[in-house]
């Protein structure tokens, strides 16, 4: 059962956010529920009063640059790829240490985000990160490794598995030491 496919899940969440500030002080409210903007908003002003003190002037609205970090290819991306990735950085830190065992964490998300505030400013955006996590552990009598390592990405574009050729690198150092 070791480094194999523990499991698959495809989920859909949706949230919303407020943050504000009343009086120089700082409020937050979340909430997952669909619609109730106004409490959320009323949640938010009732914190205002023991947050933070937050001396903070926004800008004006001005053009800012574009930044890539919604990329079609991941959204869309095919759970069966995923395990496929999922496999090929198990394979490859196995090719290395056979005597590991690998945990692989492969997810994928669209989020869309609005932010606005009082002086006119609205900023829009969707991005698509995908999240690469990888835990290996060797035990040999009283020698314990714990490796760990997150990587992400928001493009399809970028090396997905450079993370884990660095990994390998380090397993490689640790059979030194």
């Amino acid at each position: 059962e070791n480094n194999q496919l523990k499991s698959s899940k495809v989920e859909q969440t949706s949230g919303k956010a407020v943050r504000l500030i009343k009086d120089g002080r700082l409020g937050f409210a979340a909430s997952t529920l669909v619609g109730g903007e106004s409490k959320l908003v009323q949640a938010a002003l009732q914190t205002a009063a023991f947050g933070e003190a937050l001396p903070l002037q926004f800008a004006a609205p001005q053009a800012g640059a574009r930044v890539r970090i919604y990329d079609q290819a991941i959204a869309n991306m095919p759970i069966p790829r995923m395990v496929a990735m999922g496999r090929e950085i198990i394979d490859m830190l196995l090719a290395v240490d056979s005597s590991v065992q690998v945990n692989v964490e492969v997810r994928r998300s669209v989020q869309e985000t609005t932010i606005l505030n009082h002086t006119g400013t609205e900023a829009v955006f969707r991005r698509s990160p995908i999240e690469l996590t990888t835990e290996i552990s060797r035990i040999e009598g009283d020698d314990v490794l714990l490796l760990y390592t997150l990587a992400g990405a928001t493009t399809a574009e970028e090396d997905l598995l450079e993370y884990t050729r660095q990994l390998c690198h380090k397993l490689e150092l640790s059979k030194r030491v």
